[in-house]
């Protein structure tokens, strides 16, 4: 995501409390910390991995919404840089990391407008939060729509809940898009294929790799999108 620059930030410990492998690709971890943690569906802290004099320093958009138990989720991608890879790949429930408190404004539009929020990747984790806050705690929100691309079908971080929201919610969508997927719930193709069939009232927010973001910029553009109704994030 894009960052504003190493701020001063205030640090405390959390304990992994959940962990799950999505393929080679994802790591989607749960932290409960040490005190109360403070934060807005779209920011994004700062993890700190450490082993030995290594110490690695990264920061990654957060996955939850707001909860009452404190959990703090997030997906991460799993990272090609080999030393970093083998801490994270040693990671257990129960250990403990430090964070930073939270930072990074993601404005999240008005419950009242529609929204279509585009994700690719771990681009999803800063747009679960926000469809978490839409569609979860406040059922009286305008209509929400997912569309997440991704490199194969059994890619898909939080699909399960994302069916489970749409089939609960009269008022939240998805659609996932694959590259020749062999799961008809599965669209042949990429985000961008139908953007063309939302109205010009909707918000549209980005999360993704940069072709992605600049292709459905494009796109909006082109349905001549106001400005302020395109919220992008850049991972």
């Amino acid at each position: 995501m894009a960052t504003s620059g190493d701020q001063q930030q205030s640090i405390q410990t959390a304990l992994i409390t959940r962990m799950e492998v999505i393929g080679s690709k994802y790591l989607l971890i749960s932290l409960l910390p040490e005190k109360p943690f403070s934060y807005r569906s779209g920011q994004y802290c700062f993890l700190h991995f450490a082993q030995g004099d290594k110490l690695f320093k990264r920061p990654y958009s957060i996955a939850s919404a707001p909860r009452v138990d404190g959990l703090i989720e997030f997906c991460l991608i799993q990272t090609s840089e080999a030393d970093l890879a083998e801490i994270m790949g040693q990671l257990r429930v129960g250990d403990p990391i430090t964070m930073t408190s939270a930072q990074g404004r993601f404005p999240i539009p008005d419950l009242t407008s529609p929204a279509v929020f585009i994700a690719g990747g771990s681009g999803i984790a800063p747009l679960r939060s926000m469809i978490l806050d839409r569609v979860k705690q406040d059922s009286s929100a305008a209509a929400t729509t997912l569309l997440y691309g991704c490199e194969h079908e059994d890619l898909i971080p939080y699909k399960e809940e994302f069916d489970e929201l749409s089939g609960v919610h009269t008022n939240f969508d998805v659609t996932y898009y694959a590259p020749q997927p062999t799961n008809n719930e599965i669209s042949n193709g990429l985000v961008t294929q139908d953007i063309a069939k939302f109205s010009q009232d909707n918000h549209f927010v980005l999360c993704g790799p940069p072709a992605m973001i600049d292709a459905c910029k494009k796109l909006l553009k082109d349905k001549n999108v106001p400005d302020h109704q395109i919220l992008v994030d850049i991972y």
